[in-house]
């Protein structure tokens, strides 16, 4: 997988001054901008308070038009929006029944199971995923993808805060496998949950627009191509219709093969997306039947 890097924005000096808050149209645009670069935009509850969550960064410019003009696509800048401004709220076995469906596909697949994981954020999902499969006792290879630095360096870690774990209702045999992966540690006074070697070193953390994904300019390597499961949950519902159909048109036509199964959150049901070469199996799980 090709990594691109780009030059920071030169930019005046912080003035220590608020420029204030965004007028409806300028924060209309600012939205657009990452919408633009990344497909999916904030969340709506994020949006009333984008000015505030944005001041660091804007305190550079004169004013809110001169950041804008900055906001471009590959630039510095924008990237440092979209890791303060994009979601990353995930849990280490979030929505349960779709863990306990893997729990029930991996022993069907033959040899080494190949596991996608896109939009990974801090990795939470990724090791959910590796602990289940160590249940189990399947061999896997999973890749897992984000496009916010903050988000992969935290996955690479693999060290998480004990207040904020869990999934509330993922039960108490996940609980378990949780506690069996992972050992708690006090630093400086604050508890954490930090992911075993043997968990970690199965999974491998990249970053990843996802937008390049959908105009199919990205290849994975060898090792993870025609991947045999792929997870992207709770990405779509933060996109257009249009933009859902391109992705998971280029998911199934250039990433899956026939028998592949796609991972979707709960509230994301690709019934209007008219693919007909995905099938539905439960819980949001789809395969590639064609």
């Amino acid at each position: 997988m090709q990594i691109r890097t780009h030059g920071r924005e030169p930019g005046k000096e912080p003035s220590g001054e608020s420029i204030g808050e965004p007028t409806k149209e300028e924060l209309s645009t600012i939205i657009w901008r990452i919408e633009e670069s990344y497909l999916s935009g904030p969340p709506k509850t994020v949006r009333p308070n984008i000015g505030r969550r944005l001041e660091g960064l804007a305190s550079k410019f004169s004013s809110w038009r001169d950041f804008i003009k900055a906001l471009r696509p590959g630039s510095q800048l924008l990237e440092d929006v979209a890791n303060t401004l994009l979601n990353g709220k995930t849990y280490f076995f979030r929505e349960p029944e779709q863990f306990r469906y893997l729990e029930g596909l991996l022993p069907t697949i033959s040899g080494t199971s190949v596991i996608l994981d896109l939009c990974c954020s801090d990795g939470r999902e990724a090791y959910s995923i590796a602990m289940v499969a160590a249940k189990v006792g399947k061999p896997v290879k999973i890749l897992a993808t984000d496009i916010r630095k903050e988000a992969l360096a935290q996955a690479r870690k693999g060290e998480y805060l004990l207040s904020s774990f869990i999934s509330e209702d993922c039960g108490l045999g996940y609980i378990k496998l949780l506690e069996c992966y992972t050992r708690v540690e006090n630093r400086d006074g604050k508890w954490y949950r930090v992911v075993h070697p043997s968990i970690k070193d199965g999974v491998t953390f990249e970053k990843l627009n996802l937008r390049h994904v959908a105009n199919k300019h990205v290849k994975f390597p060898n090792e993870f191509e025609n991947p045999d499961i792929v997870f992207l949950r709770n990405v779509l519902i933060y996109m257009s219709n249009d933009d859902r159909r391109t992705v998971l048109t280029a998911l199934t036509e250039n990433c899956m093969h026939v028998g592949s199964y796609l991972f979707l959150g709960a509230t994301e049901g690709i019934s209007l997306m008219g693919l007909s070469t995905l099938e539905h199996v439960g819980h949001s799980v789809y395969r590639k039947n064609k």
